[in-house]
């Protein structure tokens, strides 16, 4: 086996150019005889894309580049203007050579989503009403249509290819028909302890192209207002999630997320490990010297047969404005959520489906669908893994939110009339999230964590304890904003690996903004984002792939300015 960095013909790099077009039409009106009115509506939105990719090589050619003719002078097959290549040592590469097996690969993607339908919503006053009052109600109907192909070039398509990886095409489409109703009830009114108590029921049905039979998802709630400073919520609802087009219908491509081989002389195995990668059928004498790779090529991608997911959450929650103190208010819900037949990559991903496999549950049993999934060279050493989307896992999320909204004048505080000052903060407490990949692997917790077992399964790092606040100052028509958002520490999620980067320490960010209506049709905002420089997280093999991090929870910019403006008409 021969390895190369194929640097001669200059870097990798992906360039993408997208187009959006989004129309919308609605028409609304009263309906006085239930107090109420309708709403019917159409949306269409369709978006394109290309993609080109640069610096990659064909595989065809280098192997073509690679065999000479009989006098060593030229290739065996000279067609399409052939070069020798040669890949022994660095810069030894011929610029013709370089450009003889350089490929441009393109693709395209088009995504187009109809969406329309129509609802009714009044109350029953003027028929009949409860001693708490009439019953409102809502009705409608929706249905929705998703479209999604995606076209590669040749070399794309059939992974003639030996930097980026094989896409070939794909085509899907699916349909949703959907039917619901809610209703409002006041069960009593201005009693002692009891200033209102109402109860909230809502449903719905969902009918999609490709399943089975119709889902049907509802809500049970309430709300009790003890006297006005304090009002109790409660609410329980089961909701689901049905595939999306990428992973019903996503290519099955390979991708090289961060694992590496419990077998490999990287890994090092102990005693247990070593039995059970013998008994997966890879040689004694190999065991423990195998070369291998932090990152392991890996199958991916859609599956047609998958269901909706299954939700059901249940909140607990509590509002007190105190009447003594004008413009304060307080909120506190606690949650719990719990997801069945998850749409996940089988064994949660790669690094977890190894660890499965080589673990004392399968311990390398060679007929488990987990050791399976693994596919070893001849020499012993993994050629790929298969990992696709599979309805295998379970997640559980609990945690409490705290709020403080406080709004006055500066005139209220004793100070000059200039203007209102308002504050919003909202505490979290995330002290679950656990995901249990299937019926043998261990649960993982991403609670407090970040790292490759979690990002098997699309979670980003969970800080435990996050905290926003926002206050702004308002004066006639000019405005300022100051913003300040805290994450809470997180530590890698696998304690049996040592990375370069164990913790992500506490991140702060400030932003800073300011806004002015010019007048009822124009107006500017302008001010700058992370204020105080926050620097992006840099980390190491737990960062898969290629240290991209986690730009949806960290600032990857730094300090940034914007102005903008806005024109109504």
């Amino acid at each position: 086996m021969f390895n190369k960095r194929l640097s001669d013909v200059g870097p990798r790099v992906s360039s993408f150019n997208f187009s959006g077009f989004q129309i919308q039409l609605g028409l609304k009106g009263d309906l006085d005889f239930i107090n109420g009115g309708f709403d019917v509506y159409y949306q269409y939105g369709n978006t394109n894309g290309s993609n080109s990719l640069l610096g990659d090589t064909s595989l065809v050619r280098i192997q073509q580049g690679l065999l000479l003719n009989a006098a060593g002078t030229g290739c065996a097959d000279p067609s399409g203007g052939c070069v020798p290549v040669n890949i022994f040592g660095q810069g030894t590469m011929s610029a013709a050579a370089a450009n003889f097996i350089k490929t441009r690969i393109n693709s395209s993607q088009d995504y187009e989503q109809q969406y329309g339908g129509f609802s009714i919503n009044g109350d029953t006053a003027n028929q009949f009403s409860l001693p708490a009052g009439p019953i409102g109600f809502a009705v409608g109907f929706e249905y929705r249509a998703e479209e999604f192909a995606f076209n590669p070039s040749q070399d794309l398509a059939t992974g003639n290819l030996t930097g980026f990886n094989a896409s070939p095409p794909v085509a899907g489409r699916f349909d949703v028909y959907e039917g619901y109703a809610e209703v409002l009830v006041p069960l009593l009114k201005d009693l002692p302890l009891v200033k209102s108590l109402d109860l909230e029921l809502a449903g719905r049905t969902s009918d999609y192209t490709g399943q089975p039979k119709a889902v049907q998802t509802y809500k049970v709630a309430g709300s009790w207002k003890v006297y006005d400073d304090l009002m109790l919520r409660a609410s329980f609802n089961r909701a689901i999630r049905a595939p999306s087009i990428g992973e019903l219908y996503a290519p099955q491509s390979n991708g090289f997320p961060t694992a590496t081989d419990p077998c490999s002389a990287r890994a090092a195995p102990n005693a247990a490990v070593r039995q059970a990668c013998i008994n997966s059928g890879v040689s004694a004498s190999v065991v423990g010297l195998l070369n291998a790779n932090q990152q392991t090529q890996t199958l991916s991608g859609g599956n047609p047969s998958l269901r909706p997911e299954e939700g059901e959450t249940l909140t607990l929650g509590a509002v007190y404005t105190p009447s003594w103190i004008s413009g304060l208010s307080f909120t506190l819900d606690f949650y719990n959520i719990k997801v069945t037949d998850a749409i996940d990559t089988f064994g949660g991903g790669t690094a977890n489906l190894m660890n499965v496999c080589y673990g004392p549950l399968v311990n390398g049993n060679p007929n488990s669908p987990y050791c399976k999934a693994i596919v070893r060279l001849a020499n012993g050493s993994i050629d790929y893994v298969v990992s696709t989307n599979q309805n295998v896992a379970s997640r559980e999320l609990e945690g409490l939110d705290f709020g403080v909204t406080y709004k006055t004048s500066l005139e209220d505080l004793g100070l000059p009339d200039w203007g209102t000052l308002s504050v919003r903060s909202l505490y979290t407490n995330t002290w679950l999230y656990t995901i249990k990949p299937d019926d043998i692997s261990a649960p993982v917790k991403c609670a407090d964590k970040f790292g490759n077992r979690c990002r098997g399964f699309g979670v980003n790092p969970v800080p435990r304890h996050k905290l926003r606040t926002a206050a702004n100052w308002r004066f006639n028509n000019v405005g300022v904003n100051l913003v300040w958002s805290h994450l809470d520490d997180v530590v890698d999620d696998n304690p049996a690996s040592r990375f370069t980067v164990e913790r992500i320490g506490a991140k702060n960010y400030v932003d800073l903004s300011a806004d002015w209506d010019v007048n009822d049709n124009l107006a500017f905002t302008g001010g700058v984002r992370n204020l105080t420089q926050e620097a992006y997280p840099i980390l190491g093999g737990n960062a898969s792939p290629s240290n991209s991090g986690y730009p949806a929870v960290y600032d990857v910019m730094g300090r940034t300015f914007f102005l903008n403006a806005r024109l109504r008409y």
